[in-house]
């Protein structure tokens, strides 16, 4: 196929969407658009009906990890405010929710300042328990103490990181298993 026709058509698909949505009395500023994401991205992602709470991609893999920040929002924010504020949580979530449009991206901006490189986590490998740095790097083997402490490296759906969201903000209940998500977490030294 012709690249010039396929764009054509993707554009034409885009300005039905944009119509319905206007049809239907909805802004086409908020209808979910496909984006690829990128490291330094913000975004919005829904909590409750009337709030949002923000994140930013800190490294792009296979999931991305994420560092979602402590104010909820009814509007969307610069994405300049956001990064100044203070990290909740700290996990890898599949890209889904921002590829599906649920998620929407801010912007870009440079990464906030968070020490996310330090993370480590435990596995277990050839029957062994390891501590693996946030590289997967295998660094030595995990001591008793290492083991009680230490989270195994775990991704979430959207879906399972918005209700993780809304358990820290009290909305629904708080699990023992998200306790890896929190940034004092598996930092050893």
């Amino acid at each position: 196929m012709d690249g010039r026709l396929a764009i054509n058509r993707t554009t034409r698909a885009v300005e039905i969407e944009r119509r319905a949505y206007r049809r239907n009395g909805e802004s086409d500023l908020l209808m979910p658009t496909r984006r690829r994401s990128r490291v330094g991205d913000v975004t919005a992602i829904p909590i409750t009906e009337s709030k949002i709470a923000c994140a930013q991609i800190m490294e792009k893999r296979t999931l991305l990890y994420m560092a979602v920040f402590d104010k909820l929002y009814k509007n969307p924010p610069l994405v300049d405010d956001v990064i100044v504020s203070k990290p909740i949580l700290l996990g890898w979530a599949a890209d889904a929710g921002i590829y599906l449009g649920k998620w929407m991206i801010l912007g870009r901006t440079n990464l906030a300042d968070v020490d996310f490189k330090g993370k480590k986590y435990k596995v277990v490998f050839e029957n062994r328990v390891w501590v693996e740095n946030f590289d997967g790097e295998l660094l030595r083997e995990a001591t008793a103490s290492e083991e009680k402490v230490l989270y195994n490296r775990t991704s979430y759906t959207p879906a399972l990181f918005e209700h993780i969201i809304r358990a820290f903000y009290g909305i629904e209940p708080w699990d023992s298993r998200f306790d890896g998500l929190l940034p004092e977490a598996s930092n050893l030294d």
